[in-house]
């Protein structure tokens, strides 16, 4: 939509364009996540924002990264991190729109952090003269020590 303004002399064209819409992420791992939005009418590009710290600062490389895709795949992230992204649209005549809803996302934990825990545990309560304490320290998976189940990953 375009709105033509004269002002004494001059001339100016505003215009409007619809923000697209942040989907909720999908594909979510310890390290990457799949950002993904659906284009709203006339949209030619789009440029992506993701930041750790509520947009103070941005991932490198991600501060009004433009794409043509509905979609970017993040990866070499921090596990259990709080991570935000933000996209908005460019279209006709360099028009751009307000950005999409903010959607908030933390990486997941990783199986070992978790077994490294588990690991410190053992070693402070004496573990070795724990009653059961079958698969611990054999370097088997910990989801196979007595005592453990791991869902999610976790």
């Amino acid at each position: 939509m375009y709105l033509h303004l004269r002002l004494a002399t001059t001339c100016f064209i505003a215009c409007f364009q619809e923000a697209p819409t942040a989907n909720a992420v999908s594909d979510l791992t310890s390290t990457s996540f799949r950002a993904s939005w659906q284009a709203p009418p006339d949209a030619l590009e789009y440029q992506l924002d993701v930041s750790a710290d509520t947009f103070n600062t941005y991932l490198p490389g991600f501060q009004l990264k433009t794409l043509t895709a509905l979609a970017d795949t993040l990866t070499g992230l921090s596990a259990n991190t709080h991570y935000q992204y933000r996209v908005r649209a460019i279209g006709p005549n360099t028009c751009y729109s307000f950005y999409s809803d903010t959607i908030v996302l933390t990486t997941t934990g990783t199986l070992a952090i978790d077994t490294d825990a588990l690991i410190a545990l053992y070693n402070a309560t004496n573990g070795s003269n724990w009653s059961n304490n079958s698969g611990w320290l054999t370097g088997q998976a910990s989801n196979t020590w007595f005592g453990i189940v791991v869902s999610d990953n976790r």
